[in-house]
């Protein structure tokens, strides 16, 4: 019965889980693994905090997700709006020096037996969303001020 479980939340290797970027920051794209790249210009900066939007965001096994951006950023938030779970069983990668990594997907989140995370920040993945009154569908907007 676990196994079964375990299949049906990780899929096998052959079968990539994928990124999108939702449209919201940048163009809609689904972005080409398996080491997405998730550069600045994917997103928007506000101060040190560099915002990122996601339609879906999953990671199979040898997979992994890049976070790049300039030295100024502190924090790195995205969001998943696409209305299903994450399910990451890849790498969660950051070179951004010190910078922190937030994940939020109102849909949840499943960590794999493969999942790593290396950023020199700090890691927080939240399965909800940040503010529970503010629905995620449709997605609201972010708004933001310099």
């Amino acid at each position: 019965m676990a196994s079964a479980v375990l299949a049906s939340l990780f899929p096998a290797s052959g079968l990539a889980q994928n990124i999108t970027v939702d449209g919201t920051l940048s163009p809609a794209q689904t972005l080409v693994g398996p080491n997405y790249a998730i550069t600045e210009n994917l997103g928007k900066q506000v101060g040190g905090n560099l915002f990122h939007s996601f339609g879906a965001f999953g990671l199979v096994q040898g997979e992994s997700a890049n976070f790049s951006g300039p030295t100024t950023v502190t924090n790195v938030i995205g969001r998943v709006t696409g209305g299903n779970a994450s399910s990451i069983n890849g790498a969660i990668n950051s070179n951004i020096s010190g910078a922190n990594v937030y994940l939020i997907n109102p849909a949840g989140m499943v960590f794999g037996p493969n999942a790593t995370v290396n950023v020199s920040g700090a890691f927080h993945g939240q399965p909800f969303a940040a503010v529970d009154a503010v629905p995620m569908t449709p997605r609201p907007a972010w708004r933001f001020t310099q």
